[in-house]
Formats: structure tokens, C-alpha cells, sequence
């Protein structure tokens, strides 16, 4: 009992932590007109959840199974970064010192760390369940409400998929590698495959598929011309506005689970359970001494300075012969020396060349050897696999640096020093920019130069324009919000639709068919 009002304290103080910010109060406001937008009109310029020109009439059942599978989708992937800093908040509160130094064992305390991830998901999904019988009386195509109907998917879809979530968060922080931006770069990418994965083969890891395959089949019933896996749209799309004005419906009373269907997503709870104490193994207790000791080293005698008597004080003479502290008399006032009148010269060049050497410099050998590969890779693949693949790995590779901008004084707790320099903003600031575009155009390089060569003038201003949007991007929010998570996540998303999935308005690298325009080129460039 002792153990489990430990994890209960533990989760308790983490979420009342959290969900006392006023960020929570904007995030739930922010999911709630998201939600509105996941129950679009029948005469919108977008879809959710469709099944090729059919979907289901806007009743309990179909609305609330619609905001649950969007959620769930969403969900695993969003509330990942929304729950992720816990562990990193008390390392940089100094809490994890005090904990550190109770009895609490490190499985307890990564289990109370998961239920506070838990519970904290679980009120954005709450919300979302409330606002569904709202959305079903503003969309007005059936004004029965069920409540059952409406809150059966959500509490069989989506408990699930939070807690996997909030095992893998837990997962994350403790794996040392995993804690910054690299860990943010894996699960963002192992996630839509996974996802994908169950949609193809049927593995019923988040239910998606379950739910999907009931409602392809009563489609089918209603419209024999609907082939049963042959299209579903789940998660967003634009067909048009003349096939989204002659999409029929079709009624969809729900499905009722299966014993087996239900015990899948136990297991995947337990499966939750079980990663949590995984980590707890992985955890170091904010040990930041590591397991090696280091052997005391003999410091070092400090330079001695003559010293010499001024009244009733002891001053001391400098290495020049300038007394250090010029003291007044009797009455205790302390003269200092004036500043020169000479403004001391600027060495932005100086400046600049410190910005790339801590930028790529404190990277791990690995990652500057992968570069250089990338650049060669750019050069020597055929053009269609260069911009189809290589590409959008070039430009996903400086996010480490990237990542970092606006920030990095802060993280190193060198703010006071850098901003007490005269014209620190002025000085700092635009050689951090230019460092960042110096990497954005090294990076992708090879591109650019075969763009030029072959003379594609739309093309090559077009990857002129990402080079300077991105970086400029980074530095705006990393100045604006003081972490690296902000950037990280907008950016990871925008990358995924633009340059990876060739999404042409999204795309800001130029190299997507169809998507170096001008107008876009524009936008990116006056974005910057």
C-alpha cells in the first residue's frame, strides 16, 4: 500500500504541476476548435474520415467513433511532445535532487511519472468527448443523442493509445540518447509506420483497423459499388469542392466490441505497463556523475601577485603593476577605472566563426561524416531518387543545429555573459541567423548545385528561399518560447507533408514537382 500511495503522490504532484499552466488552458482551447474542424460540413473543402465518396451520417455512433479514431490518431503523436518533459523538468528544478535522495525506487517513480503522462492526455481526450454531442446538434443531421454511442470508441480506442504514449514519453527521457532532439526525430518517424503498418496488415495495435473494417463493411451494404479497403480517408484530404458536395451518407449505428477485441486493448495497456519498468531500469536517479569515478585532480596553485598596504587595506598588484582595486581613503569609497571613451570595434567575422564551430563542432564524429555523405549522395544519385529520397534526408539532418538556435545560451546558462556584451543583439544574433543559413545551404548543396547547372532558375531561387526560411523559422521560435520542442514539432510535420510525402504547397525546398512556383517561392522568402 506504502508503493502505490507513492506513484499516487507522484502522479498527483506531476499533474497538478502541469495542468495548473495557463499553456494548459490554451492547449484545451486549442483542441476543442480542432475538434470543431474534425466534423467538417458536407460543403467544406476538406475531409476527415471518409469512404471514397461516402461516409457516415453525422449520428452518436459515427461522430463519436470519428473524433475517437481522429484522436487516437493524433493523439499518439502530438501528446508524445505535449508529456515528454517531466523527467527534464525536475532535473532542471532541482527536484530530482531531493527525490534522489529519498527511498523512492526508480520503478515507482517511472510508473508515477506515466500515470501523470496518462492523466494528463486523458483530460485533453475528456475534453474532446464532451465537445462531440455539441458538434453533433451544430452539424444538425441527426439530433438524437446517445451517450453510450458517443463515449464507447473514445474510452475503447483511446485509453489505449494515450498510455502507450505516455510509457514511450517516460521511455524516452530515461534512454540518455533519446532525451533531446534525436529521440524527437525516432518516434516521429517510427509512429506513422507503425500506424500505417496495422491499416495494411490488419494488427490491431491502436484498433484503428478494427473500427475501419466494421465501417467499410456497412458502406458496402448501403453502396455495392464501394469495394471494401479499395479507399479510406482517414485524417484529412481535399478531393475538391464538386466531390465533396456529392458525397452520400450513409447510417452507422456503431459496432459492438468483441471479447477478444477488448482484451487486445487490455494487453496493449499492459504492454504500456511493462515499457514503463523498462525504463525504470534505464533511469539513473539524476546521477549526472555517471558510474566511472574520476580521480581527483591536484589544483592547480593560483598565480601570486604582490600585494601592498594602502592604509588600512591590502591591495593587489595586477601582472601589469596596476592596482587592481583602487581604494579610496578612510571614508571607504572605491574609485574605479573609467571605460575608454573608443567604442571597441566589432569582429563579427570573429563571431560568426565561433556560431559554426559550437554549431557543428559539438556534433558526434558520425554526424559530420553523414553529412558529407549526404552532399556526395546529392551529387552522384540520379536525379528522381536524389529528390525523391536524398533530399528530403538533407534536409532533416541539420535539425540538430537548427534545433538549437536562439536557445543554446539559455540551455548552457551563459545568457549573462553573452547579453551583458555591448550590442548583444545586434552582434549575436545575425551572425547566429547566418550560421544557420550557412549550414541550411551546405547541407543540401548537392541539390542546389545540379539545380544550377541545369538551370532551373524557379528551382534554384526556390531552394534559396528554404535555405533562408527554415533556419529563420528556428530562430524565431526558439527566441520566442526558450525550447527547442516548439521548433522541433512544427518543423518535423511540416518536413513530413511537404518534402517527404511531396505535399506541393508545403513543400519548401523547391524540389517537389509543380511545387517552384513563384508564388511560393514568395512565401517562403517573405516568411524568412
Amino acid at each position: 500500500m506504502k508503493t502505490l500511495r507513492t506513484i499516487y503522490e507522484i502522479a498527483r504532484a506531476d499533474f497538478h504541476e502541469r495542468t495548473r499552466r495557463f499553456s494548459f488552458v490554451v492547449t484545451l482551447a486549442l483542441v476543442v476548435y480542432v475538434a470543431y474542424l474534425f466534423v467538417p460540413p458536407n460543403d467544406a473543402v476538406y475531409t476527415t474520415l471518409q469512404m471514397g465518396n461516402h461516409r457516415g451520417i453525422y449520428n452518436s455512433a459515427w461522430i463519436g467513433a470519428q473524433m475517437a479514431l481522429l484522436a487516437a490518431t493524433y493523439l499518439i503523436i502530438v501528446g508524445f511532445y505535449l508529456v515528454r518533459n517531466s523527467i527534464n523538468r525536475d532535473l532542471r528544478t532541482h527536484v530530482g535532487e531531493i527525490i534522489a535522495a529519498t527511498r523512492v525506487r526508480k520503478p515507482v517513480y517511472t510508473l508515477g511519472k506515466m500515470l501523470s503522462n496518462f492523466g494528463t492526455l486523458a483530460v485533453i481526450v475528456g475534453v474532446v468527448a464532451l465537445s462531440t454531442p455539441v458538434l453533433q446538434l451544430i452539424r444538425g443531421e441527426d439530433m438524437t443523442i446517445r451517450p453510450l454511442a458517443l463515449i464507447a470508441p473514445f474510452l475503447y480506442l483511446c485509453l489505449s493509445a494515450i498510455a502507450l504514449v505516455a510509457a514511450m514519453a517516460v521511455l524516452f527521457e530515461c534512454i540518455p540518447f533519446l532525451r533531446g532532439t534525436l529521440g524527437n526525430i525516432v518516434y516521429f518517424l517510427v509512429i506513422p509506420g507503425m500506424m500505417a503498418f496495422e491499416l495494411e496488415k490488419g494488427v490491431p495495435i491502436l484498433g484503428i483497423n478494427v473500427v475501419s473494417r466494421n465501417m467499410m463493411e456497412v458502406c458496402h451494404q448501403a453502396y455495392p459499388d464501394y469495394v471494401i479497403g479499395s479507399s479510406f480517408t482517414l485524417g484529412g484530404e481535399a478531393p475538391g469542392l464538386d466531390q465533396i458536395i456529392s458525397m452520400t451518407t450513409f447510417t452507422w449505428n456503431g459496432m459492438t466490441p468483441s471479447g477478444d477485441f477488448l482484451l487486445n486493448r487490455l494487453m496493449w495497456i499492459g504492454i504500456a505497463v511493462g515499457i514503463t519498468m523498462v525504463a525504470g531500469v534505464f533511469f539513473n536517479r539524476f546521477d549526472s556523475a555517471g558510474a566511472r569515478s574520476i580521480a581527483p585532480t591536484k589544483p592547480k596553485r593560483a598565480p601570486r601577485f604582490p600585494r601592498v598596504r594602502y592604509g588600512l587595506q591590502w591591495l593587489t598588484l595586477s601582472r601589469g603593476g596596476e592596482l587592481a582595486i583602487a581604494a579610496a581613503g578612510a571614508n571607504g569609497h572605491v574609485r574605479l577605472t573609467p571605460l575608454p571613451a573608443r567604442r571597441p570595434r566589432g569582429r563579427f567575422l570573429g563571431v560568426l566563426r565561433a556560431e559554426l564551430r559550437l554549431a557543428i563542432g559539438s556534433l558526434p564524429w558520425w554526424w559530420q561524416i553523414g553529412l558529407l555523405g549526404l552532399i556526395a549522395a546529392q551529387l552522384a544519385t540520379p536525379w528522381s531518387e536524389a529528390r525523391q529520397f536524398i533530399s528530403p534526408v538533407a534536409w532533416l539532418w541539420p535539425i540538430l543545429i537548427w534545433s538549437s538556435m536562439g536557445i543554446r545560451e539559455h540551455r548552457r546558462s551563459v545568457n549573462e555573459i553573452v547579453f551583458s556584451a555591448p550590442h548583444p543583439l545586434r552582434r549575436q544574433l545575425p551572425a547566429v541567423w547566418i550560421a544557420g543559413v550557412a549550414v541550411a545551404l551546405f547541407a543540401t548543396s548537392g541539390m542546389g548545385l545540379r539545380t544550377i547547372i541545369a538551370g532551373e532558375a524557379y528551382r534554384t531561387v526556390a531552394w534559396l528561399a528554404g535555405a533562408v526560411f527554415v533556419p529563420s523559422l528556428a530562430l524565431a521560435l526558439g527566441t520566442w518560447s526558450r525550447t527547442s520542442r516548439l521548433f522541433e514539432i512544427i518543423y518535423l510535420f511540416w518536413w513530413y507533408i511537404g518534402p517527404a510525402n511531396a505535399v506541393g504547397p508545403a513543400d519548401y525546398t523547391g524540389m517537389v514537382e509543380g511545387a517552384a512556383t513563384p508564388t511560393l517561392t514568395a512565401f517562403y522568402g517573405l516568411a524568412a
